[in-house]
Formats: C-alpha cells, sequence, structure tokens
C-alpha cells in the first residue's frame, strides 16, 4: 500500500472506496457527512434516523452506490464521541479501515479524516495516528498456511484532511506513521515464527539485513567472542541447547546526532522451556515469543535509522535458547556474571534476567546516558497487571516521565513499580552474591532488584512486557495473536529524546 496526503472533496474522481467517519450521536451531529448523504439519496441519514448505525466507536457500515457518487464502494466507521476525541481513536478509525479493505477489494482508497483543533489533535497527529491504524489493522500472518487466502489490499491510499492547510502536518504524520506501524508488524512477524525457524542464528541473519538495508552498524559476537567477553549467564542458560548463542550489537548514530547515547537492550530467548526448573506443557506453547523484548530492540533502531533521527542509539540483544539436557544448566549452580557479581541459581526459568545481566554489564562499559531493558520476564507482571499494561521499574524520575509520555503517544500502558533496597535483601545468597530467583513472594519487584546489580549508576528502566506481548482479546488496530507491543512505545522515546 502506497500512502499519499492530499485535500480531495467527495465530487472528486480517482478512488474505488471512499472511506468517511461518522461520530456517535444523531446525524445531526455529523455536519461533515451531509454532502456524502445528498450524493447517497439520504442513506446514512437514514441509518440514524432507524438507528441501524450510530456512529459507536468501531462500527462500520459498507454501502455499494448505484450511481450518483465516483466510488464503486463506501465505508462508513463509527468514531465514537466527538468529546472524547484523541490520536488512539483516530488509529482505531484507521484499524477498522486496515481491517476491512481486504474483504472490500478496492484498488484505490480515499480517507476521510476529521478537521480536529490544534489544541486537541495536531494534524501530524492525526496523520501518525490514521496511518498507524491502518498498517496495524490489515496486518494478517499467514506465510506457514499451505494455503493463504489471498489478500487484495489497494495500491494506493489517499489520506484526506477537512482543510488544506492541514495536508503538510498530515503527510509529516503519515510518513512517520508509515515507519512505526512497520516497526510493530515486524516485532509481530518476529515473534510469530515458531523457534526451528527463528533460531538465535537466525534471528542474527535478520539483525545483519536491517543494518544492510538501513545504514547502521551491526556486529554478531558468537560462542568464542562470547566466551572471551567471560558472559557467564548468557553461556549457562546456552549450556542445554544445541543452537549456538548470538550477542547482537545494533549502533545507530544520525546526522547531527549530540554527545547523549540511549542503550537499549532486549531479551533474547527464541524458546524458552524452562531448563530444569520445566515448565508445564500448557505454559510452553507461546514460548517461541520469549524474545518479543529484543524483536522490540531491533524494530526500534532499524526505526530510528529510517527515520534519520538525529540520535545515537545501542541496541544490545543477548540471544539464546533455554532447553534441558545432559549439559544444561541446573538449580544450584553457581555462575559468573560478565561484570564479575556471583549468581547462584535457585530457577533455571529465571533465566531471562541472566542472559539480561550479562547485556546491561556489558552496556555499563558503553555509558550510556540512559539505558532501558524491556522483556518478557515475569509470569508475576502478567498476574500483577493483566493484559491492560506493562509494568516498568525506573531509578530516574526524568527518565520515568520520558517514557511516560511515550507511552500516552503510543497509547501503549506501562505502570510503575517500586525499585525499593528492601526487595535486594530477597535476593542475598549464602553461597554467592545473589540468586537469581527468591520464589513467588513478591517476585515482579525482586526480578527488577536482581537486573540494578547490573546497571552501574546509569540511568535506568526495565519494562516488562510479560501479558503484552500477546494480545488474548483483539481490538480494532490489533488483532488476537502476537501484538508487537513496545515498539512504538521505544520509538516515540527515540523520537522525544
Amino acid at each position: 500500500m502506497k500512502f499519499m496526503t492530499m485535500h480531495k472533496t467527495i465530487e472528486d474522481p480517482g478512488s474505488e472506496l471512499v472511506v468517511a467517519f461518522a461520530y456517535e450521536g444523531k446525524f445531526s451531529a455529523n455536519s461533515h457527512l451531509k454532502e456524502l448523504d445528498h450524493w447517497l439519496d439520504g442513506y446514512i441519514s437514514n441509518l440514524f434516523e432507524l438507528e441501524r448505525f450510530t456512529g459507536k466507536a468501531n462500527k462500520t457500515e459498507e454501502i455499494f452506490p448505484n450511481n450518483g457518487i465516483p466510488a464503486a464502494k463506501v465505508l462508513i466507521v463509527g468514531l465514537g464521541k466527538k468529546a472524547d476525541m484523541s490520536a488512539d481513536m483516530i488509529r482505531e478509525y484507521g484499524g477498522m479501515i486496515g481491517r476491512s479493505l481486504a474483504d472490500l477489494k478496492a484498488n484505490s482508497c480515499t480517507v476521510y479524516l476529521p478537521d480536529v483543533k490544534a489544541s486537541v489533535v495536531k494534524s501530524t497527529e492525526i496523520g501518525q495516528a490514521i496511518t498507524e491504524g491502518i498498517m496495524l489493522g490489515a496486518y494478517t500472518m499467514d506465510e506457514y498456511k499451505s494455503e493463504p487466502e489471498e489478500k487484495i489490499l489497494p495500491e494506493s491510499i489517499t489520506l484526506s484532511p477537512e482543510q488544506k492547510s492541514a495536508v503538510n502536518g498530515v503527510d509529516k504524520g503519515r510518513a512517520v506513521g508509515e515507519v512505526s506501524a512497520w516497526a510493530q508488524n515486524t516485532v509481530r512477524d518476529l515473534v510469530s515464527h515458531p523457534a526451528i525457524h527463528l533460531t538465535p542464528t537466525r534471528f542474527a541473519q535478520y539483525a545483519e539485513q536491517f543494518a544492510a538495508d538501513y545504514k547502521f552498524k551491526c556486529t554478531i559476537l558468537s560462542k568464542p567472542e562470547i566466551k572471551k567477553l567471560k558472559m557467564g549467564c548468557l553461556l549457562a542458560v546456552n549450556a542445554g541447547s544445541e543452537q549456538p548463542p548470538k550477542f547482537m550489537i545494533l549502533e545507530y548514530k544520525g546526522p547531527k546526532a549530540k554527545a547523549r547515547k540511549v542503550c537499549l537492550v532486549g531479551k533474547g530467548i527464541t524458546f524458552d522451556s524452562g531448563g530444569y526448573s520445566l515448565k508445564g506443557a500448557a505454559g510452553m506453547v507461546d514460548m517461541k515469543g520469549d524474545m518479543a523484548g529484543a524483536a522490540c530492540v531491533l524494530a526500534a533502531v532499524t526505526a530510528a535509522a529510517r527515520l534519520k533521527l538525529p540520535i545515537h542509539v545501542y541496541g544490545l540483544i543477548p540471544s539464546t535458547e533455554n532447553l534441558v539436557s545432559g549439559k544444561g544448566y541446573k538449580p544450584g549452580d553457581i555462575i559468573t556474571s560478565y561484570n564479575g557479581k556471583t549468581i547462584e541459581v535457585t530457577n533455571t526459568d529465571a533465566e531471562g534476567r541472566l542472559v539480561l545481566a550479562d547485556a546491561l554489564g556489558y552496556a555499563d562499559t558503553l555509558e550510556p546516558d540512559a539505558l532501558i531493558d524491556i522483556a518478557t520476564l515475569t509470569g508475576a507482571c502478567q498476574i500483577a497487571l493483566g493484559y491492560t499494561s506493562a509494568g516498568y521499574f525506573c531509578n530516574d524520575d526524568r527518565l520515568s516521565d520520558k517514557l511516560q509520555k511515550a507511552a500516552g503517544t503510543s497509547s501503549e500502558r506501562i505502570w510503575r513499580m517500586p525499585l525499593w533496597n528492601d526487595y535486594k535483601k530477597y535476593i542475598e545468597s549464602q553461597l554467592a552474591d545473589i540468586k537469581n530467583s527468591a520464589g513467588r513472594i513478591g517476585s515482579f519487584c525482586t526480578s527488577a532488584a536482581f537486573l540494578s546489580h547490573f546497571v552501574g549508576n546509569n540511568k535506568w528502566a526495565h519494562i516488562d512486557i510479560a501479558g503484552m506481548d500477546v494480545d488474548v482479546k483483539g481490538g480494532s488496530y490489533i488483532k488476537k495473536g502476537s501484538s508487537g507491543f513496545g515498539a512504538r512505545l521505544l520509538l516515540e522515546f527515540l523520537r522525544n529524546w
């Protein structure tokens, strides 16, 4: 789909499909629809009068005019109450369009946009949100189906602001929206791949390809280099797998980048059996997605390069499988991390924090001005916050504010949790410096307490996306399955950096 921005009236020919929005309420509250209603001989106003369609959010009505209007198909999408207008409402509008495109089978499409006061939603925000919604809503993953359904999407989609003066703003937002939606859909793709396909080696190949395509540095460290760096945690988790580990170092330095650096770290467990602390069968099915945090880091760094952001950002991805074998690491083992801390392993299913420990220790040597890790780390996060929000811990209020601002823009909820020193007592070990798990009590917070031992004096945030990486309900622009949650959040953070 190729997006463009142009002010068009309903009489303008050129699109097979026309999409318009409706506010919830009576037809009289939708003055922008009067001209289209006239062309359709009062069809829309009649729908409102009969209460067959009232503009409720995410409700749609398909119309196939016989004559009069220079379009073969019309889609009306409910936007909800005008007083509740937000960028996410417009993203949902786009999502319903994206979900409908395959069924409507139009070669070209014009989407009419709300005229919103700049103080409520800016034209750039409208352009970004509608583009994200359409691309996210149209997403499908059918690579592994023997007979995938034929999907006909428009070759061109024209975004039409109500006012000509908004064209430039909408188009700037559209350019960002295409990249941010690409980032989220890329994460959805990567997480959806089965572990037999997405091994650490294949994951590293994706990173190398993105780096080559979008002109940023990518260094892949294999097992010999990882051993040389003495990353004992990553090597221990990898010991039970025949697939070699990879440590990926991404670096993008944009034009006019200032000296301040950001470092993103993502957990890259391409399959997690739990090791000797074996998961149950039901809990293992989705563990091909235990690399969702790493996928977010790869997508965010790539998106920053695509947008040519004036920033300096590193992305670090420790990647391995966590399997059971005669060589696998065991409860009771004591291992040494990259920064020299010794760790007593009390639970081999708490492997994500181990590989992050090595990566965070390495990140500390880069001396970043902000250090953020993202991971599907704990079931405790899912228990605490459900499928509604990710949890995060942060040792710096200004960094926390920046993350909250990014989350507000991306509409990806995050909730700050306490990072109290008391939790460090839970993971004290009699035999080593610390242990990797303190059991169920306070386990969400003790996971962050463990990671805090490896971040040095950096301003740091840990984002746990367990429960948010897979959408169990489905919505207007995210269907059930891999959600890609976190990619747009990180990109918004980088855009504001």
